[in-house]
């Protein structure tokens, strides 16, 4: 499961820090199957 919060996101026990400073709200996560990432949809960015 990917839960997020202020600290960063987090896959299960692993951490994925965001970096310091504005936080984007993200408004849509997507599992792409093909390349084995999630793509994070964000006001005005794709990650």
């Amino acid at each position: 499961m990917l839960v997020g919060s202020l600290a960063g996101l987090r896959l299960g026990s692993r951490l994925i820090p965001l970096r310091a400073g504005e936080q984007p709200l993200v408004n849509a996560l997507a599992y792409d199957a093909k390349r084995r990432c999630y793509w994070i949809g964000t006001e005005g960015a794709l990650y």
